[in-house]
């Protein structure tokens, strides 16, 4: 297991509340966001491992000798957690998201609200004198909760199964400033008068029920307020990650390349540059890391991308080692050995073009984009290998302009274009007919279970199944390739070379950097 990860939340957040009245030592309530339940999720959802991973998980905690199990936001509100709340809503988790019970987590920290009043107020006030202060602070602690649930915007309407809402809970609980915060965000006032033979009457006496109509006479409601941004900046989610402009990615959350490090002290040493955005499903808003295009998940995944499985899993051990060593580098260091591989990179293709070994007019192309179009299936971004091979076919254009090639405009763009998954945009029938994509048929057909591999026709795909079998379930099956494709394997990654040398190159292909061609 590796070392537990630091909440992703902002520091000085995390640090006022160690600093509060809620914090407390006692074993029972220590929050789970210091221990290793939070770290898979954390690490899930710096990856990315499927969208807005917080809101679709469920997590195995153990609290007070029992194995709790549902959302990452439900078993905070259970217990009272409010710094794995926030965390949780940090990460994307829905705030309206129901338990098996049919509760919200709103509801849910409202019950435990109550629960914990009628343990202080109520008749087992003096059994509980011995841990007044610890259940005080535990009070604080949901209330809290509920508090940051309310100002996500969470349904203060919604009436849970045994007809119970938000607004009633807490007028059980007699907590007038709760009460006022569910008012002001639009709670029905009338809904606690439907709660009067639940199991949590909302009224205890006469005097509760005149001070709730006091407070609902001088409350005028006309629309809720703002919603405040999940990244607990204290600043309105129009104003913050909403606003439309990519914000920085926090140096201390986990890097999304999967190393389990702190970006700051991962790839933004490498000059990766990472930012936050807002993104919506069904409705639902939540911040998502942005990294660049093509950002592969960990080193072996980087070689991968790059090299056979096969391969890939004999020398992943000896090139984590290699990584080890080299983040121990200095940005300018690292910078002159990226150099170094660039300008080699550069020498070897242009002397496979004098030797008539290699397309000149892929040459030129690397030279406008800066990024190798390696082809290796399904192992990269689909919007890296989309992006580029826009900005590929767009140089391929720009060569043709040029006329230098004595070839026909069609040759060369056959010879040099990608499609959108970075293979050959006019590709060949795999059946051995030799009819191409575009210029023999409209288009070709994919094999339904890989598509990869491309048949003009049925008759062809029968022919060709048992060469294909072995492969077609494979991630390793390729997009058929362009022939400068082809030699830039056979001549440049298939060439003999060190460990570090191959890590140096895989920082060059894996789109982590743009190769500034004229400089070298």
């Amino acid at each position: 297991m590796p070392a537990v990860s630091q909440p992703h939340l902002p520091k000085e957040f995390v640090d006022g509340y160690l600093r509060s009245s809620m914090h407390s030592t006692h074993s029972d309530s220590l929050s789970k966001v210091f221990e290793c339940d939070m770290h898979d999720l954390r690490s899930g959802c710096a990856v990315r491992v499927y969208n807005n991973f917080a809101n679709k998980t469920t997590l195995f905690v153990s609290v007070y000798g029992t194995e709790l199990v549902g959302s990452p936001l439900t078993i905070a509100a259970y217990t009272c957690d409010y710094l794995m709340a926030c965390e949780s809503l940090r990460l994307g988790a829905d705030p309206d998201r129901q338990n098996t019970f049919g509760d919200t987590p709103l509801i849910t920290a409202l019950v435990m609200l109550v629960i914990l009043a009628e343990n202080t107020l109520g008749p087992l006030r003096d059994m509980a004198i011995p841990h007044q202060r610890e259940l005080e602070r535990r009070s604080e602690r949901c209330r809290g909760i509920a508090r940051v649930l309310v100002q996500q915007h969470a349904d203060v309407n919604f009436t849970s199964p045994d007809r119970i809402t938000a607004l009633s809970l807490a007028c059980t609980s007699r907590d007038w400033d709760m009460v006022t915060l569910l008012l002001r965000y639009g709670a029905d006032p009338v809904a606690p008068l439907h709660a009067v033979e639940s199991d949590h009457p909302p009224f205890a006496s006469l005097d509760d029920f005149r001070q709730y109509c006091a407070l609902v006479m001088a409350i005028s409601y006309s629309s809720r307020p703002s919603r405040l941004c999940p990244c607990f900046s204290g600043k309105a989610l129009a104003d913050c990650h909403s606003n439309g402009v990519r914000h920085a990615y926090p140096s201390h959350f986990l890097c999304a390349c999967g190393s389990e490090k702190p970006y700051g002290r991962c790839c933004a040493l490498r000059m990766v540059v990472a930012g936050e955005e807002w993104d919506e499903e069904d409705g639902f808003g939540f911040i998502v890391p942005k990294f660049p295009p093509g950002f592969s998940l960990e080193l072996g995944k980087m070689a991968a991308s790059i090299l056979p499985p096969e391969q890939v899993k004999a020398d992943c051990q000896e090139c984590r080692a290699t990584e080890a060593a080299t983040s121990n580098l200095s940005t300018n260091e690292h910078h002159e050995e990226l150099t170094q591989v660039m300008r080699i990179l550069k020498g070897d293709l242009e002397k496979l073009c004098q030797d008539g070994i290699l397309d000149p007019g892929y040459l030129y192309a690397l030279s406008q984009v800066g990024r190798v179009p390696i082809n290796h299936g399904k192992m990269q971004s689909k919007l890296y290998c989309k992006s580029l091979a826009q900005e590929w076919n767009a140089a391929v254009d720009a060569y043709i302009k040029k006329g230098d090639d004595e070839r026909s405009a069609a040759d060369i763009e056959e010879a040099l274009k990608l499609h959108s998954k970075l293979g050959a945009l006019f590709r060949r029938c795999d059946g051995g007919c030799g009819k191409k994509q575009g210029r023999d048929v409209t288009k070709l057909l994919r094999c339904s279970k890989c598509q990869n591999a491309l048949y003009c026709g049925a008759a062809c795909q029968k022919a060709h199944w048992k060469e294909h079998r072995g492969q077609c379930k494979s991630k390793s099956t390729e997009e058929q390739p362009i022939p400068a494709q082809v030699v830039f394997q056979k001549h440049i990654v298939d060439a003999p070379m060190t460990i570090r040398d191959e890590l140096q190159l895989w920082l060059l292909l894996c789109g982590r950097f743009r190769m500034q061609w004229h400089v070298y």
